[in-house]
């Protein structure tokens, strides 16, 4: 759970597309 940081960067990146997608993505990132 290191990429809290780089999350920041990449939410606003997908805020445009469907939160669920968005939360899944973010997820797969945090867990990576």
């Amino acid at each position: 759970m290191h990429a809290s940081s780089s999350n920041l960067c990449i939410i606003p990146q997908w805020k445009p597309l469907n939160p669920k997608i968005q939360e899944k993505k973010i997820n797969t990132l945090s867990w990576t």
